[in-house]
């Protein structure tokens, strides 16, 4: 038996958060939905002077909804003797592993004035895209293309679905020259009718200057769901002659499917040579 635990002051649970959180559960036991941490997160100490910065790119904002095994959820609720500020800190204290599951931007918590506008303006946002998107979504199956190259050059790390590669060269792009995951932001932005990854993330632009791709790809699959998209699978081509890229698939896969906040097993990436 599962538990799903939802805040009520997040008013925009869809069907496909739940979905997609179940099916992330399904590994551990316990998921939860966030999202990547788009600022830069200081830590702050006496006299307000910072004490540390955090590496972003591994910080996540934890969301809800939340879900465990009943037998997860109701042993940390027995066990637990400080307070916590969400159900999964509880759960990680009795050292279970939760997994993130990539939530929405939109899935925002109502606490201030500012929040409860911005929450007025999501709603009509999705009421207005409704008619356009979410009968298309339903009625069609889409299938997108993506293709992505970049010149390989010394001096630049080498990372491909996110994950850095050991060699001596590396591409060279405006961003972090991910052709692995730019293809993929293609072939999404084509199915869903968006245009292409310049269009979405003009290059030259400075948000976007050595940004990590997984954080182009997040947004793309943000995107896609509030057309009321939903994506099946993604089979992923890498054609290079070296280095050897086969050790290296799962932890693409991983990257990927994170990154979209997608069950692994429907992502396929694999490496050949020409």
């Amino acid at each position: 038996d599962w538990v799903l635990i939802h805040d009520g002051a997040r008013p925009f649970l869809t069907v496909d958060l739940i979905q997609r959180g179940l099916e992330a559960a399904e590994e551990t036991g316990a998921a939860t939905a966030a999202v990547p941490v788009k600022d830069t997160i200081k830590l702050g100490g006496e006299a307000g002077l910072i004490t540390e910065t955090l590496q972003r790119d591994k910080l996540w904002a934890a969301q809800t909804p939340q879900i465990f095994k009943f037998d997860i959820i109701t042993e940390a609720y027995d066990k637990l003797t400080t307070g916590v500020t969400d159900d999964a800190a509880a759960v990680e204290r009795l050292g279970y592993k939760v997994k993130l599951y990539f939530g929405a931007y939109n899935n925002i918590k109502v606490a201030t004035p500012e929040d409860l506008a911005l929450a007025e303006t999501i709603a009509q946002e999705a009421q207005s895209a409704m008619p356009a998107f979410g009968l298309r979504a339903k009625e069609e199956m889409r299938i997108g293309i993506g293709y992505d190259s970049h010149p390989l050059v010394m001096g630049c790390k080498l990372i491909l679905a996110g994950v850095d590669i050991p060699y001596d060269r590396g591409l060279s792009g405006w961003s972090d020259a991910d052709v692995a995951t730019h293809a993929i932001i293609d072939a999404l932005c084509g199915a869903a009718g968006l245009g292409d990854i310049g269009t979405q993330f003009p290059p030259g632009e400075p948000e976007h200057e050595d940004i990590s791709s997984l954080v182009l790809l997040s947004k793309t699959g943000e995107l896609l769901r509030a057309k009321g998209f939903r994506i099946a699978n993604i089979d992923t081509s890498i054609i290079a002659q070296r280095p050897k890229l086969t050790p290296f698939i799962p932890d693409m896969r991983n990257c990927i499917s994170q990154a979209l906040g997608i069950n692994p097993a429907r992502v396929t990436i694999k490496a050949t040579t020409t």
